[in-house]
């Protein structure tokens, strides 16, 4: 038997088993065989090929590759030691076992002092039996033959081809019952060690965890003192302590290097405004626990839906790319000077809300689900009822009350206790500390009318003969003061009145104080083991005030002779200040700048008492930059401005959807061949696809013209794609993607400036459309809100549960995009602390941390976002039934954000939404159904909704990609990451039925677009798609290169507006309707179609109002025309099945 060579014609190879006896040919390495892998040719595009159905002596099989008999030679590589390591391992790759296991005369050995490479000699030279030894930078132990195996081409008659290769590497035998579990082993090990020795991994590894750890912008040095660090096993301080025992990839040293090199340390970089780096929000929780002494009430604590809420959870990362983008840049001065900050891809307003939700809840109620907590279970808010999952004991009071002051514990007019109200509620509407009216150095307390008690104290412990002490005064007689005790520890709405300065029948006992401060004294009934001091006023009638309220042993209730003696204050002038000080240790490591700090005091000795005093300092602090993120700040006397909405412009409104299927979509099963005369090109796409093609009953026929095919099949899940397309409201775009210049199979690594194939930066460049970073930091939409921003449009920008590069434009020229969750706002529950958050975020220095500006500029704008959109979305009324799905919650957040258009005088909206779940490495079909389904739900509600809302016309969705995949299998029936795809754009003004670009003719790897395994090279690219669309939004031609930069590359390939849309949108309607018959989704049925009948041709008439379609067949009536804020009148609405018409008399 021969083991022959199979030669594509970008040199790749498969092996062929050729044996006389057809019942040992290994079928799986048979003629057939098409798992090709490269192989390093002595010669650059150097190898056999196929020309005029010849290969030279080699023999031509299908699909024009070259079939060549094969001799493996082994050649002498070194004739004498070689002069370094490197130049050792850069020649040999073949081991061999150690010479030391052969008996000892087998080898002479001598080792280089040099090099330290050691040479074991047979028969005393140098040949092709020596193996050298020797240990490489990374502490690998090798030995090496001294030989090098290359394999020669030959024809079948024995002539060389002139062609030859270096055998590569293997370790399984081709022959399956041949192979063992060990060689599978040492082949997946080996493969692991070739991931972990490889020259990348130290310094890879050292700039994202550098990342994590200590900041996002490490400077090359110390990337490179880490990587030294792995790479040695060895790290040494600067007074001489060392980590690690030398071997490669010792973590001691690693993160040795991490934490102690000068540059996570030095002080001196803390006043850089770049260094540093947001916190992840998850790192931020668990300090808040921590350090404020979270006491769980149960070993193991739930917290509730985190990755919702912040973004963030443990151990359950979204993708395999964790919760961040190492590279991303966000908007403002982080970006502006092209710096990275990786936690800010969390930064948006719903998770900036979620996150102050649940710290302020976790400090106020303890973890519990109560104002947005972090907690799975219901709390009720009370004082007197913590969460049942456990509270913050930091600072916590002794709550056995023994006297009250009311100087408070900074001792300048306060709550030296935690009193409480009727029901356990804030009693602050019902009294307050207030100067003495004696003397204005001693504070008292007032309280206001009411007829009940408001005002209780902590709980007492009674032990018999204990009484309570008290001062009053009044400023007449009869003023209505009333003291006593209460056992209802449920709700205190009860209470027994011990003395009252009323007549008789208001308490057991009276006081008269008029003008002066009397001193009594009341006896607790032995009978009572605990109860709290109750204080009101209960006549309208004069003020009264109470001063000094103590308890201790007594059996005398009486006003005279009473002496309550020098009380002990509880506090310290200036208590809030150490307070605050140990909360910014503690919190921010003492970044918390000298001005928050007062703002915070202020606040502290403003509250009600110590315990409230010691929750507004903590709340306000979790709001701070100092503790978001690890900068310091330098604050301007400056508050930055409100989020407002401009006036309307009565410009036409338009609006663009961008869809993302994140993940690459495998969309050459979305858009299928199905009939094609030139060729039969549904059997080639079931050739090349294998396991994972689609059968025609599993594909949806639609017309196409100018194509490879007349007939082309949707999937079969994409039922309202389908109808759309059918309804010529929907556009494929064919074997689409990004692309820096028109390229071929030769060149397309040189001339492509996007790293092709990797998910972060094709997906983001699908979003910039700018290559060349000619507008760095910016995305596509963001370009064309920046256009007609500066020509007169009020443009409105949203990105649905995620901040997307694709709406960012330049700094100053739009809008920064406003971040929604797919719900549409969340609630927000800050009421307590909102005064004081504009000073504690004003605007800042030059010189203050760029990531504290970060924080504090999202946050400002996400809770004014937040207000003015809550506002507005209130009253919005949606009339479809969306799915309960995530793309659906987007696509419903989108029409409710429509619907405010007028409210938030916008003309133009871009929006984002994005769903997950495409990268389908495994089991395609399923996944890719599965997707398909919810896609498919998703966009037939949002159709139905916009023809409701009568904005069909004046919406376009553009739906993209990160790329498609390849069109050959892997081995999991899945499909790998790959390039050009097919994509959709659908809307009422799209001039739909007809598929644009050029769909491939030849899905073979001998195909012109074909790289390896199906992987196409786009004949369209993204420019062409995004001219058309910002022509359609009002972007003139005389500007389009400030939204495309890059259009000069690609002149012939460019789609006209025209090409694309139908005629002039009219204007929309004033408002939308709160209520309206309904109407019809897109259809599923490939034979129906939504009223007015589509006909083939392209539309061409100008519909007559916003809710009419152009005609497209005379049989059609026109709707009449009418009121935009009206159906036509005598209309009646008509429905057929899935279809809808509207017939006015």
């Amino acid at each position: 038997c021969d083991l022959l060579v199979k030669v594509k014609k970008d040199g790749a190879v498969t092996i062929v088993h050729k044996s006389a006896d057809y019942n040992n040919v290994v079928l799986h390495v048979n003629e057939s065989n098409e798992n090709f892998f490269r192989v390093l040719w002595k010669k650059s595009n150097a190898w056999p090929k196929a020309s005029n159905n010849k290969c030279g002596v080699c023999a031509v099989t299908s699909g024009d590759q070259c079939l060549c008999n094969t001799v493996v030679r082994e050649h002498q590589v070194f004739n004498e030691a070689p002069r370094s390591i490197e130049e050792a391992l850069s020649s040999l790759s073949i081991g061999a076992p150690n010479p030391n296991i052969y008996a000892a005369s087998s080898f002479t050995s001598e080792t280089d002092p040099n090099t330290g490479i050691t040479t074991y000699l047979k028969s005393g030279s140098v040949n092709k039996d020596t193996v050298f030894e020797l240990i490489d930078d990374k502490g690998r132990h090798y030995f090496l033959k001294n030989i090098r195996e290359t394999v020669y081409m030959y024809g079948s008659e024995g002539q060389y081809s002139g062609f030859f290769f270096r055998n590569a590497p293997h370790f399984m035998s081709l022959v399956p019952s041949e192979t063992t579990v060990r060689d599978a082993q040492y082949e997946t090990e080996a493969t692991l060690d070739h991931y972990f020795y490889h020259d990348n991994t130290a310094p890879f590894l050292a700039a994202r965890l550098i990342q994590r750890l200590i900041t996002s912008n490490p400077s090359p040095r110390y990337i490179l003192t880490v990587s030294s660090a792995f790479k040695e096993g060895r790290y040494t301080t600067d007074n001489g302590v060392t980590f690690g025992d030398g071997k490669y990839g010792d973590l001691r040293a690693f993160f040795a290097a991490i934490y102690l090199d000068r540059e996570s340390r030095s002080v001196v970089l803390d006043a850089d405004p770049s260094q540093g780096s947001l916190r992840e929000p998850i790192i931020k929780l668990l300090s808040v626990l921590r350090s404020m002494q979270f006491n769980p009430k149960s070993p193991v604590i739930r917290l509730g839906n985190l990755l919702t809420r912040i973004g963030q959870t443990n151990y359950s990362f979204d993708s395999v790319f964790s919760f961040f983008l190492p590279e991303f840049k966000p908007y403002g001065r982080v970006g502006e000077a092209s710096l990275t900050a990786p936690e800010a891809t969390l930064l948006d307003m719903p998770r900036i809300v979620g996150i102050l939700n649940g710290l302020q809840s976790l400090v106020k109620h303890g973890l519990c689900n109560r104002d947005g907590g972090f907690g799975q279970s219901s709390c009720s808010g009370k004082t007197y009822q913590p969460s049942p999952s456990g509270v913050l004991e930091y600072g916590k009071n002794d709550p056995n009350f023994t006297g009250e002051t009311f100087e408070g514990l900074s001792l300048i007019g306060g709550l030296d206790n935690t009193w409480v109200g009727r029901d356990y509620s804030l009693f602050t509407a019902n009294g307050e500390v207030v100067g003495d009216p004696t003397s204005q150095t001693n504070h008292v307390y007032h309280p206001l009318y009411s007829g009940v008690g408001r005002f209780f104290s902590p709980s007492v412990s009674s032990s018999g003969n204990t009484m309570v002490k008290f001062q009053y005064y009044s400023t007449v007689d009869n003023a209505g003061g009333c003291i006593g005790y209460t056992t209802d520890y449920d709700r205190l709405l009860s209470q027994e009145w011990m003395y009252c300065d009323a007549p008789p029948t208001y308490a057991e006992n009276e006081m008269t104080a008029e003008e002066i401060w009397v001193t009594c004294q009341f006896v607790i009934p032995n009978a009572v083991s605990d109860f709290r001091i109750v204080v009101g006023d209960r006549i309208r009638s004069g003020d009264s005030y109470f001063d000094n309220i103590t308890t201790g042993t007594g059996t005398e209730t009486t006003c005279t002779g009473v002496d309550i003696g020098t009380l002990n204050m509880r506090g310290e002038i200036g208590f809030s200040e150490k307070v605050v000080n140990e909360l910014a240790t503690l919190l921010t490591a003492g970044r918390l700048s000298t001005e928050h700090r007062g703002i915070i005091r202020g606040a502290y000795d403003k509250a009600l008492n110590a315990d409230d005093g010691l929750k507004l300092a903590q709340q306000l602090i979790l709001t701070t930059a100092e503790f978001h993120t690890t900068n310091f700040v330098k604050s301007e006397d400056k508050i930055r401005p409100s989020v407002t909405f401009p006036p309307p412009s009565n410009k036409p409104y338009r609006a663009v959807v961008y869809m993302m299927f994140s993940g690459g979509c495998d969309s050459f099963n979305m858009l299928t061949p199905y009939e094609c005369e030139r060729k039969d090109m549904y059997q080639e796409y079931k050739d090349v696809r294998q396991q994972v093609a689609l059968t025609l009953q599993d594909l949806l026929p639609v017309q196409a013209s100018d194509q490879v095919c007349e007939k082309f099949g949707v999937h079969a899940d994409l039922g309202a794609v389908h109808g759309l397309y059918n309804d010529e409201d929907l556009i494929f775009f064919a074997n689409t993607g990004v692309m820096s210049r028109p390229v071929t199979k030769k060149n397309y690594n040189l001339l492509t400036q996007t790293q092709l194939f990797a998910h972060n930066h094709m997906q983001r460049e699908a979003k910039r459309v700018d290559p060349y970073d000619t507008n760095s930091g910016t995305g596509v939409l963001g370009r064309v809100a920046d256009v007609l921003t500066k020509n007169g449009n009020n443009v409105g920008s949203f990105s649905v549960d995620r901040y997307s590069i694709a709406l960012i434009g330049k700094p100053g020229m739009s809008d920064a995009p406003m971040i929604v969750n797919r719900n549409g706002v969340p609630d927000k529950y800050l009421d307590d602390i909102s005064d004081y958050i504009p000073n504690l975020h004003k605007e800042t220095t030059a010189d203050s941390g760029y990531f504290g500006e970060t924080w504090s500029a999202s946050l400002i704008e996400s809770l004014g976002t937040n207000e003015v959109l809550s506002a507005e979305l209130k009253n919005v009324e949606i009339g479809t039934t969306f799915p309960n799905s995530y793309l659906a919650s987007q696509l419903q957040t989108v029409t409710r954000l429509i619907a405010t258009r007028e409210a938030r005088g916008a003309d133009t909206d871009t929006f984002y939404v994005e769903i997950g779940g495409f990268d389908t490495h495994s089991m395609v079909e399923e996944n890719l159904k599965n997707r398909f389904i919810e896609v498919n739900e998703g966009i037939k509600a949002f159709a139905a909704e916009l023809k409701r809302m009568r904005l069909w016309n004046n919406v376009t969705t553009i739906q993209t990609s990160d790329f498609a995949r390849t069109l050959n299998p892997n081995g999991g029936d899945g499909t790998d990451h790959a390039w050009g795809g097919n994509y959709m754009m659908f809307g009422g003004s799209v001039k739909g039925g007809q598929i644009l670009g050029e769909y491939p003719d030849n899905l073979t790897d001998e195909g012109p677009l074909t790289l390896n395994r199906g992987r196409m090279i786009p004949s369209t690219p993204w420019d062409a798609v995004f001219k058309g669309i910002a022509g359609w939004l009002g972007v003139p031609n005389s500007e389009m290169n400030d939204v495309l930069p890059n259009l000069k590359n690609f002149e012939s390939f460019f789609f006209t507006t025209d090409d694309m849309f139908g005629d002039v949108l009219p204007q929309p309607p004033t408002s939308t309707p709160t209520q309206s018959p309904k109407t019809a989704a897109p259809t599923d049925s490939p034979t129906k179609a939504t009223v007015p009948t589509a006909s083939p041709t392209k539309k061409t008439d100008a519909p007559t109002n916003a809710t009419s379609k152009p005609t497209k067949s005379p049989s059609t009536p026109n709707v009449p025309t009418a009121s935009p804020t009206a159906f036509p009148t005598g209309a009646a609405i008509c429905f057929d099945d899935d279809t809808l018409a509207l017939e006015g008399d």
